[in-house]
């Protein structure tokens, strides 16, 4: 009788728990599909009715906007006795990771140990893709050393992640160490097209052209490999800036031959790539077969066609294609910031300014002027002489609350320099600096075989970093790197751990090291053995470097200055080696 009577309760428990289930499949799908206020009012009746589970409360956790509505869903699940899970906490840290928050994040990962939870490869994956993200490579790479102690397997996405961070922080050998651990199946993995495509970026950030075309002939060999769009988008697009145009043709041929389709991405590259050939007419004709296609053309696909013709002076057509995108009710900033540049460009400042004020009246703030407008008109009164009104336009920017970059700080620098501005321009040049930014196109000269970087006054951080970007950005392969560097009242220079680090670098390059205003160690007297040739370099002082610029004649203009840098130099070290 007893048996009987607990299977009686056991058939109705188990209608009760099955409908239960499918209550909360029903609240947890509406939660999914709601956004904002509305999925936060649901909730609250939700958790007033006492229905409120964890797979509720990470449908909510995954729709947050910010930290602090993470954090409150997160106190408010403790108040409700629902223990958080491995996914509420990885859906918290995703927010942090897309707030730049890294600890908080780090915080998550804490939290879940101590809970008893062991953080998974996705969690992981997102911590290495927020210090990626931020240029802090050790700190990824130390990430990944933690999830692989936690016997975690990574997946595609964290070498995916892994090979652009290090690509983008300039370590393609390591990019390259992990491409290959896919390839040989660490991990039990398997490459994908999604793999060679970070390392196809990869290679086209490094410009090196002969591997990103080798990594496009064995790509049919892997089986797993399914060369799609994005995969050849990224090709187009790397050929487009480290190749030569045969290459994105052929590149374009071949995807018609295996029947890649052309998206809009495709074909807003091959548009730019014709115009930077001058060939604007097929240019615009690529544009035309885009839209006879049905493709229509978003923002980005305007603003490469815009560009194209702004850069040959074809202004009708540029604001032709303007107004089609009002019309639309597109974005216009970029394409905007376009124009303006191509008005500042040829002269034609009043244009520009009007074109300006235009973006600046419109109604949707996403239209409003941004710093690349700025940038170009600035740009623009310098380049006419008049370097005091670009100036004044710096205090437009900082009234409208916008967020400078590298390339405005160039032109804002020399537009100081040439109103002879010196101290503003040595606040915005350390400005630049602090924000992480390498202003320093303004300090180098470049002639045929030579660089000659200026650090002086720079502090000796500032001389430090500026020593780093010519070496990564400028000297390639020029033979000689002139630092001129000076002793400010403020500023005493490491001469030692400043040649340390070029010497490093230029295994085969002369280094010359110019003294200027006369001091920059005991009223600039070196020491004996830093006058001394090493490993054929050489170490000139105040005097040698005078000498030099009586020998070579040089004029008091900077472009005097240029050529006789890049024509005499050479022989001027080759007497002085020689003696």
């Amino acid at each position: 009788g007893a048996g009987k009577g607990r299977q009686a309760a056991q058939e109705v428990a188990e209608p009760e728990e099955w409908e239960k289930e499918k209550e909360s499949k029903v609240i947890f799908q509406k939660l999914r599909a709601l956004r904002g206020r509305q999925q936060r009012e649901y909730f609250d009746e939700v958790c007033r009715a006492g229905k409120a589970n964890v797979f509720h409360c990470n449908a909510v956790m995954s729709g947050s906007t910010s930290i602090s509505q993470g954090e409150e869903l997160l106190d408010r699940m403790k108040a409700l006795e629902i223990s958080p899970d491995v996914v509420t906490y990885t859906n918290l840290l995703s927010i942090a990771v897309r707030e730049r928050r890294m600890d908080v994040a780090e915080r998550m990962i804490e939290q879940m140990v101590e809970s008893g939870l062991k953080p998974g490869t996705h969690a992981f994956s997102s911590l290495i893709d927020g210090y990626g993200k931020m240029g802090k490579l050790p700190q990824a790479l130390e990430a990944f050393d933690r999830m692989l102690k936690n016997d975690l397997v990574p997946n595609e996405y964290t070498y995916t992640t892994l090979i652009d961070l290090c690509s983008k922080n300039g370590d393609v050998r390591r990019a390259e160490h992990y491409f290959n651990e896919v390839l040989e199946h660490k991990h039990g993995l398997q490459p994908t097209e999604m793999v060679f495509t970070a390392m196809i970026w990869a290679y086209s950030r490094s410009e090196q052209l002969q591997r990103l075309q080798h990594l496009l002939e064995i790509m049919d060999d892997v089986p797993t490999v399914k060369p799609d769009t994005r995969l050849y988008n990224a090709a187009l697009s790397g050929l487009d800036k480290i190749g030569e145009f045969e290459d994105v043709i052929n590149l374009q041929n071949l995807m018609k031959e295996k029947g890649i389709p052309m998206n809009m991405v495709a074909y807003s590259t091959l548009i730019d790539a014709y115009g930077k050939r001058g060939r604007v007419k097929e240019a615009e004709r690529l544009f035309h077969e885009m839209v006879s296609l049905g493709h229509e053309p978003d923002a980005i696909a305007y603003c490469t066609i815009i560009d194209v013709l702004g850069k040959v002076a074809n202004f009708d057509g540029a604001i032709k294609y303007f107004k089609e995108m009002k019309e639309k009710g597109l974005k216009l900033q970029d394409a905007g910031a376009a124009i303006i540049d191509a008005f500042c460009r040829n002269g034609k400042l009043s244009q520009a300014e009007s074109l300006l004020a235009e973006l600046r009246a419109s109604p949707n703030e996403i239209d409003h002027p941004s710093i690349v407008c700025y940038t170009a008109l600035i740009a623009g009164y310098a380049n006419i002489g008049k370097p005091k009104t670009a100036i004044t336009l710096n205090k437009e920017v900082a009234g409208a609350g916008l967020a400078t970059d590298e390339g405005y700080y160039m032109v804002y620098l020399q537009a100081l320099n040439s109103a002879k501005e010196w101290a503003r321009a040595r606040e915005a040049f350390q400005e630049a600096v602090d924000e992480n930014y390498e202003p320093f196109c303004s300090c180098v000269t470049e002639g045929r075989d030579i660089i000659k970087l200026d650090v002086h006054g720079m502090s000796p951080a500032a001389a430090g970093t500026a020593v780093d970007w010519a070496l990564r950005a400028r000297w390639k392969k020029k033979k000689t790197l002139v630092i001129v560097t000076g002793k400010e009242k403020t500023y005493t220079y490491d001469f030692n751990t400043l040649r340390a680090q070029v010497e490093s670098v230029l295994l085969d390059c002369h280094v010359v090291w110019s003294v200027r205003d006369g001091a920059m160690f005991s009223r600039g007297k070196l020491k004996d053995e830093e006058l001394a040739i090493k490993g054929g370099r050489l170490v000139v002082t105040s005097l040698e470097w005078h000498k030099f610029r009586r020998r070579a004649k040089l004029g008091t203009k900077k472009e005097d200055e240029s050529k006789a840098v890049a024509g005499d130099l050479d022989q001027f070290l080759d007497d002085e080696l020689d003696r």
